[in-house]
């Protein structure tokens, strides 16, 4: 009896310490993005959502917020709009990571949020300003400084 209870325990403790592991795993991907703050950001792409005109990060001169937002994430949507209250300085952008079939959601969730310009381009996170910032989780909101170095992550 005693062996039974004996290896019963060790494999709920090997379990716990498994989901212990996963827990932490998960509590440390709250960084976001895998690129350091003091990185220059050059040549990040930026797909209009009305037209699909590109611009460059460049493009937007001063102080930068950044989100990266996903309509399959709750959280997402919702910090995508508390973003969009907040006063902040500077120029807010904001880039849907959904792919090209959800573009009408898309536009269904940001046609209220007019303080906030747009982007998208359908290629969800192969998009290639969350590649070129590393991003692996959503939501992720960078702070990029007038020389386009970045400041932030939240």
């Amino acid at each position: 009896m005693r062996l039974i209870f004996g290896l019963f325990k060790r494999e709920l403790i090997n379990k716990i310490n498994s989901l212990f592991l996963l827990g932490s795993l998960v509590v440390l991907s709250c960084s976001k993005v895998g690129i350091p703050p003091r990185s220059k950001l050059e040549l990040i792409p930026l797909y209009h959502l009305e037209n699909g005109k590109v611009d460059l990060l460049e493009d937007y001169p001063g102080y930068k917020q950044i989100i990266f937002w996903k309509t399959s994430c709750f959280y997402s949507v919702r910090k995508l709009r508390e973003f969009s209250r907040e006063s902040r300085n500077g120029i807010k952008l904001a880039v849907s990571l959904d792919e090209l079939e959800k573009k009408n959601k898309v536009i269904e969730i940001t046609k209220p949020i007019q303080n906030v310009k747009h982007f998208f381009s359908g290629n969800g996170t192969l998009d290639a300003a969350w590649i070129k910032v590393d991003g692996y989780a959503v939501p992720v909101i960078l702070h990029i400084s007038p020389e386009n170095i970045l400041i932030k992550v939240e």
